[in-house]
């Protein structure tokens, strides 16, 4: 059995901002693996995280290659199927990976 977390990701951007996942987290709706995703300006969108580590990056002017103004890209384009390359910041979330022990931490670039 696959333990999930729900994770909000909130934009108070002005602008629409690309989050991506690595390893990718799952689709709020239909549990699809989804490394990256479109956070319009203002909004919120919420996607799963299963029990382990999770790195997330924010996106801005990405193209659908997953070629973006702020860099950040990552194979995969917008969907990211690899890790962001160094440089973004990075927020690193750990669910659960010690008994009902979650954290996070943040690595700027």
């Amino acid at each position: 059995m696959v333990i999930y977390r729900i994770v909000s990701v909130y934009n108070n951007c002005d602008e629409d901002i690309y989050a991506g996942f690595y390893p990718p987290a799952s689709d709020y709706w239909y549990h699809e693996p989804l490394g990256g995703v479109l956070v319009p300006r203002g909004e919120q969108v919420k996607v799963y995280l299963e029990v382990g580590a999770h790195n997330a990056w924010g996106r801005t002017g990405c193209d659908a290659e997953g070629n973006c103004a702020t860099g950040g890209g990552c194979p995969g384009g917008i969907n990211c199927t690899g890790p962001a390359p160094a440089g973004p910041t990075l927020a690193e979330f750990n669910i659960d990976v010690c008994v009902d022990l979650c954290w996070w931490r943040v690595f700027v670039g």
